[in-house]
């Protein structure tokens, strides 16, 4: 797939090689986004399920102004955030982990860092707006 986004540029030899990391950044986000439960992913699994270099892959990702692991991050991030928001009784633990997540704690921890709130109160949050009493964590 890669291959051929490269030979569709080859007018445009200075656009090449930020369309093909472009190309890269994109497929990268879409495989994240299918395997976000599989926690083993890395960036030699993305590369590797892109058809690229680790190197390559990190390239694409410079270009974004991103890392590889910071952008799986948020991605595993958001969606544990909407999980919460819609499912009344789900267990943090269960939650973390089919987001990517082996240990709750770090996971609580992140969460925190980017959303300013704790899981847990976040969870209250949305479901005491929706008038429905959320289910112990």
């Amino acid at each position: 797939m890669l291959h051929n986004l490269g030979k569709q540029f080859l007018s445009k030899p200075a656009d090449t090689t930020a369309n093909l990391h472009q190309g890269r950044y994109q497929a990268a986000i879409r495989l994240m986004e299918r395997n976000i439960h599989r926690h083993e992913l890395d960036a030699t699994a993305i590369a590797t399920g892109i058809g690229c270099s680790r190197t390559r892959l990190y390239a694409a990702f410079a270009q974004q102004n991103t890392s590889v692991m910071q952008t799986l991050r948020e991605i595993r991030l958001q969606r544990t955030k909407s999980l919460i928001e819609q499912t009344p009784q789900l267990h943090l633990g269960a939650l973390s982990w089919r987001c990517g997540f082996t240990d709750q704690s770090s996971f609580s921890k992140l969460f925190k860092a980017r959303f300013h709130v704790c899981p847990s109160e976040w969870h209250k949050h949305v479901w005491s707006r929706t008038n429905l009493s959320p289910s112990p964590l």
